[in-house]
């Protein structure tokens, strides 16, 4: 399974603290864990009005997602892949 990632350590410092608001339950955001893994890499689609977009990834164990999107209202225990859309309420974080 590919893995995600951002060579920009100010994004992931920045994405761990930034709040997030849930658009849409089906979008761009894609979580992926890889089969006997603990950790996930999730790629956060950042878009803002104005058509811009960033890219942002974290790793977190997958627990710890789960965790995080039950507290977002969102129900998912991790099998393969999913999307969905999030608003980055920080637009510093994608333009650091």
């Amino acid at each position: 399974m590919s893995v995600f990632s951002v060579e920009n350590p100010l994004w992931e410092a920045s994405a761990k603290v930034a709040g997030y608001m849930v658009r849409n339950r089906i979008s761009r955001v894609g979580l992926c864990l890889e089969p006997g893994r603990q950790a996930v890499e999730v790629l956060l689609g950042c878009v803002y009005a104005g058509a811009s977009t960033c890219m942002l990834s974290m790793r977190w164990p997958g627990a710890a997602v789960n965790q995080a999107l039950g507290q977002m209202g969102i129900e998912y225990a991790f099998t393969t892949r999913t999307d969905l859309e999030v608003e980055c309420l920080d637009p510093a974080v994608c333009y650091a």
